[in-house]
Parts: C-alpha cells; sequence; structure tokens
C-alpha cells in the first residue's frame, strides 16, 4: 500500500518535522510512502535524513519536479522493507 504525506503549503523547517514524524511511525516500515511539497530543499533533505537514520530501512526512489496551475511541487517516493 502506498501512503501520501501531502505537506500542501509548508516550507522549511516544517517540512521535515512532518516527515521525520511520519517516517518515524511503526504503521509506515514496509509500506511506499509519497511525500508531495512545495519545499525545492526537501529532496536533498530527506536524503540526508534517511543516511542519518538507516534503522528507519527506507530508500528514497524517484523524484520529481511538477508544474501546474498552483505552482511547482515536488513528488518523493520512498520504499521501506517489510519488518522482520
Amino acid at each position: 500500500m502506498e501512503h501520501l504525506l501531502d505537506l500542501k503549503d509548508h516550507v522549511c523547517p516544517n517540512v521535515m518535522i512532518y516527515v521525520r514524524r511520519a517516517l518515524q511511525m511503526s504503521e509506515l516500515r514496509g509500506q511506499s510512502v509519497q511525500i508531495k511539497t512545495i519545499e525545492a530543499s526537501a529532496p536533498r533533505d530527506v536524503r540526508v535524513f534517511l543516511g542519518m537514520c538507516p534503522e528507519l530501512g527506507f530508500t528514497i526512489g524517484d523524484v520529481t519536479q511538477h508544474n501546474s496551475a498552483e505552482g511547482t511541487y515536488w513528488l518523493i517516493n520512498l520504499t521501506s522493507a517489510p519488518p522482520a
């Protein structure tokens, strides 16, 4: 199952606060997570966070930038191995 974490119009530092809290939830372990954000630094910050917290078990996949009538946003796809 894939979960969408839509951060709407939040910017730093709130983006990473929400990402950290969500990824630390045990219910998301073993699940795919897609992060939608307008924060341009989020892909870099999520990579750094996951590198610092390998015990969470998430890996970053595709990162895509999208332009719409509302503005630019990024989709960050994360995968997680099922818990042992």
